[in-house]
């Protein structure tokens, strides 16, 4: 199948807003003036985050017990699909008023072998309304408009401005990033954190820092610093985490995650397993128009090892199976844009000078 290489932009800041404006009949979304949610003692509030670096009161796990048990729980979940329900409240794109929100709740399926591929489907009433992918190369965004569309990058070249332009601001690394299904390296930094003496029995928890994992895949060029770092909380009694915090380079948040109800997850070909995870998760992620507040379920979460099937990792089998006709090159339209505003600060200067 071809596809038609487009590079004009996208008008509609979300694939939600973007299926209700093209299919209002199948998509209906509840737009309301939505309270914030409440802070809770997880939340690293806005401003820098310091990092942690005191050493754990006598008797509790360290920095490096906290590492250990992590890596030891994500070990087999490396492979993973489950099912899974979103609850996406976002601003109205359509709306000047940044308190008119959207709301809806979706359904679809998320799948993913570490460290770079991931499938995240998301369907309404057995509609597919958009697909988040990457794979160690390209990473992408699949809408389904009329024609479909797909917004493509390559992984080297990843940026956050470029991740901003998906429906779900997201980028899919940071999907297991907010799970807490990643590996920790054993030399990440942190300590004790006594501020958050009411969220755990023992006064406090463990924060532990290290790179986004999406930095691993960016060039050079493009600076692994521009992914910035991920923080963990971990609970000292249960050495799970409670939350996540992903931060810019200069440690300013951008998203988090707060973490609840781990469950087993059954690992094919293993009888007992260390696998646990969060089977409820509530995020804010932070744009330009305020926040992204998501919402996720996860139902009979498995390893299904080599059942897992691979093509959805695929960006041209993916575009052949949706029958996507246009793919705009996300890397190709920022260095357009970015062309065009300095052309226009340069003649915006000449006319001021004249």
């Amino acid at each position: 199948m071809q596809h038609k290489r487009c590079r004009r932009g996208w008008s509609f800041r979300g694939g939600l807003a973007m299926a209700a404006c093209v299919a209002p009949m199948t998509l209906m979304l509840a737009c309301c003036s939505s309270p914030s949610p409440k802070a809770t003692g997880l939340s690293p509030g806005r401003g820098v985050v310091a990092i942690a670096s005191a050493q754990s009161p006598a008797g509790l796990p360290t920095v490096a017990d906290a590492i250990a048990a992590h890596n030891q729980r994500v070990a087999d979940l490396s492979r993973m699909r489950t099912p899974v329900t979103l609850v996406i409240d976002a601003p109205d794109p359509s709306d000047d008023n940044p308190l008119r929100r959207r709301r809806d709740q979706l359904e679809g399926n998320l799948q993913l072998i570490q460290p770079a591929n991931v499938s995240l489907r998301i369907d309404k009433v057995s509609q597919t309304l958009f697909v988040l992918g990457s794979n160690q190369q390209r990473y992408w965004w699949v809408e389904f408009t009329d024609p479909r569309r797909a917004f493509v990058g390559d992984m080297a070249q990843a940026t956050p401005a470029k991740v901003a332009r998906f429906g779900l601001a997201l980028h899919p690394l940071d999907l297991l990033e907010l799970a807490a299904i990643t590996p920790l390296a054993p030399t990440a930094r942190g300590g004790w954190d006594a501020s958050r003496k009411n969220i755990t029995q023992a006064g406090g928890l463990l924060r532990v820092r290290d790179r986004l994992i999406s930095a691993a895949f960016a060039s050079e060029a493009e600076g692994t610093g521009g992914w910035g770092w991920r923080e963990v909380l971990i609970d000292p009694a249960t050495l799970q985490p409670r939350a996540v915090w992903l931060l810019s380079p200069d440690g300013q948040p951008i998203a988090w995650s707060e973490l609840d109800q781990y469950v087993e997850v059954p690992v094919d070909g293993k009888g007992q397993s260390a696998a646990r995870i969060a089977s409820r998760i509530r995020a804010i992620v932070w744009t330009e128009r305020g926040e992204d507040r998501i919402e996720m379920s996860l139902s009979q979460p498995e390893n299904a090892g080599n059942r897992i099937r691979t093509g959805q990792f695929d960006l041209d089998r993916v575009l052949d199976t949706y029958e996507v006709s246009e793919v705009i090159d996300i890397d190709a339209l920022l260095a357009r844009e970015a062309i065009d505003g300095q052309r226009s600060s340069n003649l915006s200067r000449f006319n001021l000078d004249d």
